[in-house]
């Protein structure tokens, strides 16, 4: 979803008129980022503040919404005129002024930047130019201005699968911090994640990755990977979970105990520590569509002597595994 969307989610709880299953996602949301805590409150203190005021009038919300379009879309100047209001008058100009304003940063955000997120679940999007989009939870996407006008280009937090519509004179870019990624039609997953290596997996057509240190081209089961010293690695990709985490799938089949954990890790986009451990103990395990992380754990500390623990931040250490 779009941050305006649950902006608009935010105004519907105001209002007492958000459906439950709705309510469950805006809590979601709330819950994924401090700043979106923020937001909620600045927006529910600016609306406490507007509906404690008896304004005299009533303002034309409607006239207000499209003057404030009017006035983002023009970059005239013009020279403000002062005009002496009684008290009640005033207090009541505050209270519209700030509707006012919220409707102007609402409208600002739409005909800007587009962000899309994913919080506790996967979310599948169709953008503007066809393209189809799966965001892993905890990712998110941000549409340049002009997307599927001038550009296609956007920003990547996290991991997503891209399916992107061919177009020639708009080539597909991607920001994924440390990498960039240019393509015209394709298939293939970026994972940008703070736990894991970065990296591209092309499942169909030809890719383009860049880093600060070098560029390659990648193509039909290929992968390209971002070292420690900003350079790109690539080769032939093994590990079909980098492509099937998009159907909620995991599954290990004799998969070496790092990796396993990698996987683990980048799935449920949470750091697993494993505490310098360099094993490989074969791991053979698939995930039910509906468990969660410390599902997995458990069912592999009793198949494998996996011992582990919570972390304060929220990840999880594991301090031994054993294949005897």
């Amino acid at each position: 979803m779009r941050q305006l969307d649950f902006i608009s989610l935010i105004h519907k709880e105001l209002t007492g008129e958000i459906l439950s299953e709705e309510s469950l996602l805006l809590a979601e949301w709330l819950k994924s980022d401090p700043v979106n805590m923020e937001t909620y409150e600045d927006i529910k203190a600016i609306w406490n503040t507007s509906t404690s005021y008896n304004a005299p009038f009533t303002p034309n919300v409607t006239l207000a919404f499209q003057k404030q379009l009017e006035r983002i879309n023009s970059e005239k100047v013009h020279t403000p005129k002062v005009i002496r209001m009684k008290p009640l008058k005033w207090v009541s100009a505050v209270a519209a002024s700030f509707i006012i304003l919220f409707s102007a940063l609402v409208i600002w955000n739409y005909y800007n930047d587009d962000i899309y997120s994913a919080s506790n679940q996967i979310v599948n999007i169709t953008l503007d130019d066809g393209t189809e989009v799966w965001l892993n939870k905890g990712s998110e996407i941000t549409l340049n201005k002009d997307f599927n006008n001038q550009n296609r280009q956007l920003t990547l937090k996290g991991e997503a699968y891209f399916d992107v519509e061919r177009n020639e004179n708009l080539p597909f870019v991607i920001d994924a911090g440390e990498m960039s990624i240019k393509v015209l039609g394709t298939e293939f997953n970026v994972r940008s994640l703070e736990y894991t290596t970065q990296s591209v997996t092309v499942k169909e057509g030809r890719v383009q990755v860049s880093s600060s240190e070098s560029d390659v081209i990648i193509t039909e089961g290929q992968f390209a990977s971002l070292e420690d010293d900003g350079s790109l690695r690539s080769g032939e990709y093994v590990d079909q979970n980098e492509l099937n985490w998009k159907d909620n799938l995991l599954t290990f089949d004799d998969t070496p105990f790092n990796e396993a954990m990698d996987d683990l890790s980048s799935f449920f986009n949470t750091e697993i520590n494993t505490s310098g451990i360099i094993s490989d103990c074969p791991i053979t395990y698939t995930k039910s569509v509906d468990s969660d992380l410390e599902t997995a754990l458990t069912v592999l500390s009793k198949a494998y002597d996996l011992d582990w623990t919570v972390n304060p931040n929220g990840g999880y250490t594991v301090t031994s595994v054993s294949c005897d």
